[in-house]
């Protein structure tokens, strides 16, 4: 069994893109990925609770704007967070994980329909076709675990999760996708930091025209046997 976990960038934001995406592993690889960063975090900060997110907001003490939990990257030294970082990389940068992503422009999509569908929930069909056709590809099953959101937001995707496993989406049937989509919290989970950093890789391109995170991701992502990921790993919408 493969098992995608997936964060998003927020949609009440001005960013013109909302990016939703994730990362994918098999059950038998799970383990030692969880491990090494666990691992990592206890040589760094003596606590497995350290979260990745704060490596994106190293300037700030907190990881919310709640100010509730701790950053623990905060106020360390540029040497040991680039340490850090490249040494996160070497776990999560391998053939061991897959990533997706659908991109979504806001202001485009607002323009293009009359009643727009929710970029959160929109973007989550799109993950979910992507993440079957990457299940057949592999003669696997597959589960989603979701960074925990707010109740109206976490009813709507169950519905909707529920109606793409049972009917399909609007463009495909989803046969390899278990049942019920599961919600976890992310700052005592390691896959889903690794999805947010993945995440806010593909932000940085889309919204600020930088790539070079990202190009570290993209031998990564999911693609064709061309390597091609525009339409597999990579969905942006609207097109055009």
């Amino acid at each position: 069994m493969h098992m995608l976990y997936i964060d998003e960038t927020g949609t009440q934001n001005d960013k013109e893109h909302f990016v939703l995406g994730g990362a994918i592993v098999h059950e038998n690889d799970w383990k030692s990925i969880n491990q090494g960063i666990t691992n990592l975090k206890s040589e760094y900060f003596q606590t497995v609770y350290a979260d990745l997110k704060g490596l994106r907001r190293s300037n700030h003490p907190f990881i919310d704007s709640g100010q509730k939990i701790k950053n623990h990257f905060y106020g360390l030294p540029k040497e040991t967070l680039q340490q850090f970082r490249d040494r996160l990389f070497t776990i999560i940068l391998n053939e061991k994980i897959t990533y997706l992503a659908a991109i979504v422009n806001k202001k485009k999509h607002r323009e293009k329909y009359i009643n727009p569908d929710d970029p959160y929930v929109l973007s989550y069909e799109f993950l979910v076709e992507r993440f079957d056709k990457y299940l057949v590809s592999k003669d696997s099953t597959g589960i989603i675990h979701i960074e925990h959101s707010n109740t109206n937001l976490k009813k709507q995707l169950e519905r909707a999760h529920d109606g793409f496993v049972r009917n399909g989406t609007g463009f495909q049937k989803i046969n390899n996708i278990i049942e019920s989509c599961h919600f976890v919290y992310g700052p005592k989970n390691n896959f889903v930091q690794i999805a947010d950093l993945f995440i806010n890789a593909v932000s940085v391109k889309f919204n600020n025209n930088n790539s070079v995170l990202f190009d570290k991701y993209a031998p990564f992502i999911y693609s064709n046997e061309n390597k091609c990921i525009d339409g597999y790993g990579i969905k942006y919408f609207p097109t055009g």
